[in-house]
């Protein structure tokens, strides 16, 4: 069936969209070894390719223990571990017990939420007077609108020189995940600096040895590993685009394609996209998607009668080449096909008028 279903989804054009769907899915390795291991083998061809070319290098940062990715999160730079359940964002990290007392003995707790009360400030200094629509906030990804207000007391309890009552737990936390949401390259907001750069890089050793070799709460990244928690993607490319080269994903994303074609991996990569979650009603899908998913579903039937109603009905080439597909698919079966277009209905055998619901004229086209 999955065969039969990815053969449909082709000729629906619907087989290109799956197959990003799949790049954004994750697995289970202990599912399929051999699927994993594989994503592994063509994770060094890229990196290798990547590391050979001067331009490639350019747009890229790949993970590498000894050294501070800027297009990477805060978070990511310094725990070089990702949390094995991968509904954990980097913002809920900071309530994450073992993650506090790492904190707090490598003495980066206080150090992180004064970087968290800089861009606090920085944010409600930048955007106390914008609209809540003008988009501007959401490209920094740190406070909402409705968050200002809260962000602001904090500003002010933390500057007052007052000791009592002071910033609560819960406070602390939130300016936390605001350094851990920091990506420097992106986020030019003049935090980091060398000697910071180098303390976390320091800090990620006493991490491993304290929290992720003692707990299975986090896996470390190691260029030898497939992580289940992070999607196929990102298992691929081993490290971030660079945030701060316009065209850096895009051109990373063709070398990336290329790869998976010369290795043989699109096809399954594109099952995988199978088993993407999209949503409630299909809420992470297009509206031509879930048309289009709709349609090969019903294919998927294998019926002696396929009715159709305004499915491709217009006259754009896009139209013509799915009506043609559908009818290539069910060649030798009975097709009804609705359409308020005569000239569409014109491309078929046979053609039934209707008007109110009641025959107006029958017709046969030449075959």
């Amino acid at each position: 069936m999955d065969a039969d279903a990815l053969k449909l989804l082709a000729a629906v054009g619907l087989d290109a969209d799956v197959y990003r769907l799949g790049l954004q899915s994750r697995f289970d390795p202990g599912m399929n070894e051999t699927f994993a291991e594989r994503i592994l083998t063509v994770r060094r061809e890229l990196t290798d390719r990547i590391a050979q070319d001067p331009k490639l290098k350019d747009l890229v940062e790949l993970w590498d223990i000894k050294t501070f990715n800027p297009s990477a999160s805060l978070a990511e730079n310094l725990f070089f571990a990702v949390p094995t359940d991968p509904e954990i964002t980097p913002d809920m990290m900071p309530e994450i017990p073992e993650v506090k007392d790492f904190l707090a003995s490598a003495g980066l707790d206080k150090k992180f939420q004064e970087i968290g009360l800089k861009i606090a400030e920085t944010m409600v200094e930048l955007f106390a007077n914008v609209s809540g629509d003008s988009g501007l906030l959401g490209n920094y990804s740190f406070i909402t609108q409705d968050e200002l207000p809260d962000f602001e007391r904090m500003i002010r309890v933390a500057r007052s020189g007052q000791q009592k009552p002071g910033l609560s737990e819960n406070d602390k936390v939130r300016l936390l995940s605001l350094a851990f949401k920091l990506v420097p390259a992106r986020h030019r907001l003049g935090i980091m600096n060398d000697e910071l750069q180098s303390q976390i890089i320091a800090a990620r050793a006493q991490f491993r040895d304290q929290v992720v070799e003692k707990d299975d709460k986090f896996l470390a990244i190691d260029p030898n590993l497939y992580l289940p928690p992070l999607t196929i993607e990102d298992n691929l490319l081993f490290g971030r685009a660079r945030v701060d080269r316009r065209d850096a994903r895009q051109r990373i994303d063709q070398v990336l394609r290329s790869v998976v074609e010369e290795t043989g991996l699109r096809e399954p990569i594109t099952y995988a996209g199978f088993s993407y979650h999209v949503g409630i009603s299909g809420s992470r899908l297009s509206a031509q998607q879930r048309r289009r998913l709709a349609l090969v579903r019903g294919l998927l039937k294998n019926v002696k009668v396929t009715i159709l109603d305004d499915i491709a009905t217009g006259l754009s080439d896009e139209d013509k080449a799915l009506r043609q597909s559908i009818r290539t698919v069910l060649e030798g079966r009975t097709l009804l096909f609705g359409t308020p277009n005569e000239e569409v209905a014109a491309e078929f055998e046979h053609a039934v008028t209707l008007d109110q619901g009641r025959i107006a004229s029958k017709g046969t086209q030449d075959a």
